[in-house]
């Protein structure tokens, strides 16, 4: 059979056979050629093959044919990297025949070559095609149908196997970065076909906005698999979606595993190898750290334990469950939250179960009728407590583990106890005894016979993987692999560092009977630290300690009149500079408090980006705080940093780290120390941060500045900075009762939170997300704080350049001192100290040379005035005596 050249050709050959049929393989006519219409190769697809027809090979997901083992094949999936935005597909050769392995072909409606979602859609099946619990009953699927007719904008179809329903909803080409973004779409669109019709369609669903099957081998002419059923006359597009409609992102992720990420092991080898040998190798995600697979393929490898599903398999190459290693065995969801399954999975948020996993002590106690009694485990007889002595310790009730009595002591209840010391944890099993019994292999006590059985597990899952959840060994990459940080702990705020000492003994508090081993088994699990402001607290193989939004935004539309006073009166003197700015006019920007919006906006959607500091200075009351009291209604503590502590000399300045917001209130920032220090915080894209219980890191930063003064020279800015923004706040008129104005913001943050996500924002400028607008007071504050220093150097002092090398004047650096705060004194301006006269000096882009020491100079530099020290000619060699100082 000729092959196509390229997978893309192949594809596009295979769509055409589809629509005529090809009846030597099994290949009808298609029941809707328009649903094949919207296929290119440029939307993200899913071609699974028929794996029945060929043997596993070492290569994980590729099938030998049986009939000639040199033909090989896979399924395919378009393109890779699919959430991400630079989603990667090399068009390869085509290597075997579709009419022959090909399963089926989907898409999710995701046009990956030009990042715009051009349809999503939803798989609704009957109760006919699962087992009894799952599904919804035909009474249920007619009110689906009838509900989803009655929107303009949605398509119904007939489900691949004729049995159900598949919903489309054709999008006018909605932008979206990726297949996560087009999942949340998805979720949104969902959302919106509920809220018109009165219909829940979000708790029958099967699938949500996913991979969609456009042909499949169990369509047949007789079920008419996916024929149309109602067309659609409208289209949705981006001005219909709500503003927030990225917000459901954090909605379509895969569920997150029971406890933190845990690395593959031998053990959870042996059987991803055996789903492999029955020729369903696991498609293994490994940003999620997950697998997808199909339950009823799961309940042929069951080796410890016991694994239940409703599922009936009669598509076992579609995946209907994901799977999670644990420190031994699987924890197993379902696709889709709320999905029902056997009585024995847990059904929350998640439906999920174990696999392959011993059962701890509650677990096997309630499953062989165990009673717990003044901290025993009490079964009715000798057979209940074997069989779930059993389960615990090798994962199967049939197991030998006891010495069987005589029948007459089989039917005595036997108590379990549980002993953990040093060596390790013990069951001891205790079955009363009476003076005529024989009981070989089980010792003496008093009036019990007992033995006891090492457990090599814990003996409750339960409650040590619920403490796991709340410690992590945080690492962070480096050229060997990771360096450790620290330890954490979760509380209520969020996650805390803790010393390993201290770590201990809250392990001791948590019962925890083996604290060491413990923590050698959190170490496993090595979390690497991250400070991604408005992330989820843990998500992929991260811990993320950056911050959240203080509040939700609103579900829909708001007004937020004091806001926008409050930020009118602190953005009053930007009008004027923002109507001339060729930047602000570009985009529409025409006052100060839109300005002020932007920034914000630009804070809360994109901290990553630099933005100028904002120097609020004015009179006592004029309101400048209330920015700060604004912006803390939208960011919680964890994102706004008081750097006050740090000015101060504090070592420990991890609380920046993180945050997206740094105030300054009042201090005097405009000392060469602090000012060099605020410069790179303002524009450096990593900072290194320093904290209690771990080492210093290298952290993203994502700090934009608020500084409120009286004083104007208080602001960290010299002559010719380009990083800051002067805003001048006058004492308002009228003001407003403090309580009142705070107590009316907070009301209103949801509102302009949700207006503020939803601001479609302008490209940046240059390093910043906006312009450095120059005000009157910027212009003045120059004038007066042109730096005290470049001042006086400008007024009383003058470069003398260096002839072949060699210096030609210098000035004593206590003489420089004396004279400089002289200077400050009469220009009613804070006196330098020594040290911070030498920092700044060299700092200063000029050619001085500064000596160290209170006996130094500062060379290449004389007073104007006849005060010059000169030294010896470099030429004649020769020394003229110094004037004497007028």
């Amino acid at each position: 059979m000729k092959k196509i050249s390229t997978i893309s050709e192949a594809l596009a050959a295979f769509i055409g056979i589809l629509r005529t049929g090809n009846s030597e393989f099994g290949i009808p006519i298609h029941n809707a050629p328009d649903l094949l219409d919207r296929w290119s190769i440029a939307m993200e697809t899913q071609l699974n093959v028929n794996a029945s027809l060929g043997n596993p090979t070492d290569v994980k997901g590729v099938f030998e044919w049986k009939e000639n083992p040199e033909e090989r094949f896979w399924p395919l999936r378009i393109p890779k990297a699919a959430n991400t935005e630079n989603p990667v597909f090399e068009d390869r050769t085509m290597p075997y025949s579709l009419t022959l392995f090909a399963q089926g072909i989907g898409c999710t409606g995701w046009d990956w070559k030009n990042q715009v979602s051009k349809w999503v859609g939803f798989d609704f099946d009957t109760i006919t095609s699962h087992a009894v619990g799952v599904g919804v009953s035909d009474d249920e699927l007619k009110r689906v149908s009838e509900a989803a007719q009655a929107l303009p904008w949605v398509e119904v179809r007939r489900s691949t196997g004729g049995k159900g329903l598949h919903l489309y909803v054709p999008l006018d080409d909605v932008p979206t970065a990726n297949h996560t973004e087009h999942a949340a779409l998805g979720r949104c669109v969902l959302g919106m076909m509920s809220s018109e019709t009165g219909f829940d369609f979000a708790s029958r669903i099967d699938a949500c906005g996913g991979n969609m099957w456009i042909w499949h081998r169990k369509m047949t002419t007789e079920n008419r698999g996916l024929e149309l059923i109602k067309a659609v006359t409208s289209k949705i597009g981006e001005v219909d979606l709500p503003t927030n409609w990225r917000d459901q992102i954090q909605q379509t992720t895969t569920p997150e595993a029971e406890s933190e990420p845990i690395a593959l092991t031998a053990d959870h080898q042996i059987d991803l190898d055996a789903l492999a040998a029955i020729g369903h190798p696991v498609e293994w995600v490994a940003e999620k750290n997950c697998g997808r697979t199909h339950t009823m393929l799961l309940g042929k490898i069951v080796r410890r334990g016991r694994f239940e599903t409703n599922s009936k398999g009669e598509d076992l190459s579609t995946p209907n469950c994901f799977i999670f290693p644990l420190a031994e065995g699987w924890r197993v969801v379902r696709y889709t939250a709320g999905t029902k399954e056997h009585s024995s999975w847990t059904h929350g948020d998640w439906t999920w179960t174990y696999l392959n996993r011993r059962y701890d002590l509650d677990t096997a106690a309630k499953e062989f009728g165990g009673q717990t009694l003044k901290g025993e485990y009490v079964f009715p007889n000798f057979d209940a407590a074997h069989s779930a002595v059993a389960m615990v310790v090798v994962g199967k009730c049939d197991a030998a583990i006891l010495p069987v009595p005589d029948s007459g002591i089989r039917e005595r209840q036997v108590r379990v106890s549980i002993r953990t010391d040093n060596h390790g944890t013990v069951l001891v099993c205790k079955i009363k005894r009476s003076e005529s019994d024989k009981l070989p292999g089980w010792v003496e006590d008093g009036r019990s016979w007992v033995h006891e059985v090492a457990a090599e597990v814990a003996i409750n899952h339960a409650s040590e993987d619920q403490a796991l959840q709340s410690v992590a060994y945080v690492v962070q990459p480096d050229k060997s692999g990771f360096s450790a940080v620290g330890y954490a702990v979760k509380i209520p705020e969020g996650w805390q560092w803790i010393s390993a000492d201290d770590l201990t003994k809250d392990l001791i508090g948590k019962k925890i009977k083996n604290p060491t081993a413990f923590i050698a088994r959190a170490m496993q699990r090595r979390l690497h630290v991250d400070y991604t402001p408005f992330k989820e607290v843990r998500y992929e193989n991260k811990l993320n300690f950056g911050c959240r939004y203080a509040c939700q935004p609103a579900d829909q539309d708001g007004l937020f009149l004091m806001t926008s006073r409050v930020l009118k009166h602190i953005g009053r003197e930007l009008d004027g500079p923002v109507s001339l700015d060729a930047w602000c006019r570009a985009n529409r920007i025409r006052t100060g408090s839109e300005f002020l919006i932007v920034v914000i906006a630009n804070w809360l959607q994109r901290p990553e980006l630099k933005s100028p500091l904002l120097f609020l200075h004015g009179p006592e009351d004029s309101g400048k705080s209330t920015l700060h009291d604004l912006v803390s209604n939208l960011i919680d503590p964890a994102g706004i940093a008081e750097v006050e502590k740090v000015m101060d000399g504090d070592r420990f300045d991890d609380h920046l780290a993180g945050a997206v917001i740094g105030v300054i209130d009042e201090p005097d920032a405009s000392s060469p120390k602090f000012r060099a220090k605020i410069r790179k915080w303002i524009t450096e894209d990593r900072m290194w941060v320093n904290g209690k219980y771990r080492k210093a890191i290298k952290v993203t930063n994502y700090l934009h500045w608020i500084q409120m003064a009286n004083n104007i020279e208080y602001a960290p800015a010299g002559a010719k900075d380009t990083r800051v923004i002067y805003l001048k706040v006058p004492r308002p008129e009228n003001p407003e009762d403090r309580d009142v104005l705070k107590a009316e913001l907070r009301r209103e943050a949801p509102f302009f939170l949700r207006y503020c996500l939803g601001l479609k924002l302008p490209k940046p400028i240059g390093r910043f997300s906006v312009p450095v607008i120059t005000t009157e007071s910027k212009a003045r504050g120059m004038e007066v704080q042109v730096d005290a220093l470049d001042a006086f150097l400008q007024e009383r002092c003058e470069v003398v350049a260096e002839v072949d090398g060699e210096w030609q004047s210098r000035i004593p650096s206590a003489k420089f001192d004396k004279e400089f705060n002289d200077y400050l004194e009469a220009e009613g301006q804070r006196l330098w100290t020594p040290a911070e006269v030498h920092r700044a000096m060299t700092l200063r882009e000029m050619p001085y040379k500064v000596g160290t020491g209170r006996k130094g100079f500062i060379h290449n530099v004389r007073w104007k005035e006849p005060d010059v020290e000169t030294l010896k000619e470099p030429t004649t060699g020769q020394t003229t005596a110094p004037s004497v100082s007028a």
